[in-house]
């Protein structure tokens, strides 16, 4: 199966056969991955919505963007693994009343290639004992990080370095 853009109403759930996303934005409510093949790699934004607590599945994304749904506070907590993001990763809030909007990597890695931006004042990213690796930009717009025990690597291009 292909897919190109589109919202997802409900759960995505992968559990067999191979996935692959089209170019284009997919939007969800929330996304499983408990067997089967899923490409992401050519997706240009995978935007997950979810309220309570929802499992984000140790894949490999493109961009993605975490916000929650109708005033609900929600926690993403990644699966064991590594989560790896080739390019963007946002963490924001969407609609109606401001809740908590957390990331939350807890003896897992996540690895984002390129930039990572809290958006706002609800928005956060914890770490309690994995490790997130950067290899762009961090921007905190507001919101919160909390780096517990767990390790925070920044990739850095030395030959981009003015010393």
């Amino acid at each position: 199966l292909t897919g190109g853009s589109g919202t997802i109403i409900g759960t995505f759930n992968i559990s067999s056969g191979t996935f692959t996303a089209g170019a284009g934005n997919v939007t969800s409510g929330s996304y499983t991955h408990s067997g089967g093949t899923v490409d992401w790699s050519l997706n240009n934004l995978f935007t997950l919505s979810g309220s309570s607590t929802v499992v984000l599945p140790a894949d490999t994304y493109n961009n993605v963007t975490l916000t929650n749904t109708d005033d609900s506070s929600v926690t993403w907590n990644l699966t064991s693994g590594t989560t790896t993001f080739t390019g963007n990763l946002t963490v924001t809030f969407g609609s109606g009343t401001f809740k908590a909007n957390t990331l939350a990597v807890v003896a897992n890695n996540l690895v984002v290639n390129g930039n990572i931006t809290i958006s706002n004042a609800s928005a956060a990213i914890s770490v309690t004992t994995g490790t997130i690796t950067v290899g762009g930009n961090w921007a905190k717009n507001g919101g919160s990080f909390s780096g517990g025990t767990g390790s925070t690597v920044f990739l850095i291009n030395l030959l981009a370095l003015k010393l």
